[in-house]
């Protein structure tokens, strides 16, 4: 199980996304090498600052030194996309963009206004323009915005 990580970042300081692989080498006395994968996908990390109320500081200690060792599903700030049209209670399709964004079945994104007003939705399968999802259950208005969600943990 994890704890969402609602918190939006600092748009003032960039976000920096570093991707690792992990590969073995293997040299032979020629000095010929073989590279064999390791992790079928790289390892992805996000660095952000954050700037939050008073209200939220509370809420971010508490759930940074509830959760220090568990994993949090963290919103991928930088591949949000905005609602073009109102998606009522019950909607069972995301219309989006799903080409270039890294939307594999099933997975999850979330709805967002701020850190108090949110949706995660699981979607089952990635069309050609919309997401099918389980059904929502708040109607959200055009120009919320969404984000796909990813499981992660803090380093430090």
């Amino acid at each position: 199980m994890s704890e969402l990580f609602p918190f939006a970042p600092n748009w003032a300081t960039p976000i920096v996304e570093r991707l690792e692989w992990l590969t073995d080498v293997i040299t032979a006395q020629s000095d010929e090498e073989e590279r064999i994968p390791l992790r079928a996908n790289p390892r992805k990390s996000l660095e952000m600052e954050f700037v939050v109320n008073e209200h939220d500081q509370r809420r971010m200690d508490a759930l940074l030194w509830g959760w220090q060792t568990s994993e949090y599903d963290v919103p991928i700030w930088t591949d949000g996309q905005p609602l073009a049209a109102q998606l009522a209670s019950g909607s069972t399709t995301l219309p989006c963009i799903t080409e270039g964004y890294p939307l594999t079945a099933p997975g999850r994104v979330i709805l967002w206004t701020d850190a108090d007003t949110y949706e995660v939705v699981i979607y089952t399968a990635v069309n050609a323009g919309s997401l099918t999802v389980v059904a929502t259950t708040d109607t959200w208005e055009a120009g919320t915005r969404f984000y796909p969600l990813e499981t992660g943990r803090v380093l430090d």
